[in-house]
């Protein structure tokens, strides 16, 4: 079963999380995918608040010996966890996994740039169809050919696909003709302190 989720990024995360503690209230394990290490960072806070015990973060920038220790634990028990992780981590052997959230489905990060050119949100989708999991893919924007498998109902969507987003910006014009400190001279710069 595989879905898809284009909506921002508060409302994905979310959408995560309840799919996440039935997951775990299951007794499965969780793998949320991301492009990079520090979307796995900036992902904890929102997804690992009130599961820490149960959530690891992984990838390449930990080191050696906290990943021999993950692998290990990963193998021995069978506690649910949940793994934010990049694709280098998604050989784990979690024999319990349930779950996989492709998170930041757009990103070219996906796309390695030397060998092996392995996508690796294909590899995601290999996995979950290998071991009948069931796969998210949520962006802010999904990629072109994930709409397109949306549309021809080779993919369900989890929610309408939104195509505007409610801004959720504040807009601040700012006079740069004037300084705004006093005592600042009242020199031209393109982008001001404001």
């Amino acid at each position: 079963d595989s879905l898809t989720l284009q909506d921002s990024p508060t409302e994905r995360f979310g959408f995560y999380r309840s799919l996440i503690r039935e997951a775990l209230a299951r007794d499965q394990s969780v793998f949320v995918l991301v492009p990079t290490a520090g979307d796995a960072e900036k992902l904890l806070p929102y997804l690992g608040k009130g599961i820490e015990n149960h959530t690891r973060v992984l990838h390449g920038k930990i080191n050696d010996q906290t990943i021999i220790n993950e692998w290990k634990s990963a193998l021995a028990n069978d506690q649910p966890t949940l793994y934010i992780a990049t694709a280098i981590f998604l050989a784990i052997p979690k024999r319990n996994l349930g779950l996989i959230i492709l998170d930041n489905e757009g990103s070219s990060d996906y796309e390695p740039v030397t060998r092996p050119y392995i996508d690796s949100r294909r590899l995601a989708e290999f996995m979950a169809r290998a071991g009948h999991l069931k796969l998210i893919f949520g962006s802010t924007t999904l990629r072109p050919e994930t709409i397109y498998r949306t549309d021809n109902r080779e993919l369900t969507p989890a929610a309408p696909l939104k195509y505007r987003l409610a801004p959720n910006v504040e807009r601040v014009m700012v006079d740069m003709r004037h300084p705004l400190v006093e005592g600042e001279k009242n020199i031209f710069k393109v982008l001001g302190r404001e």
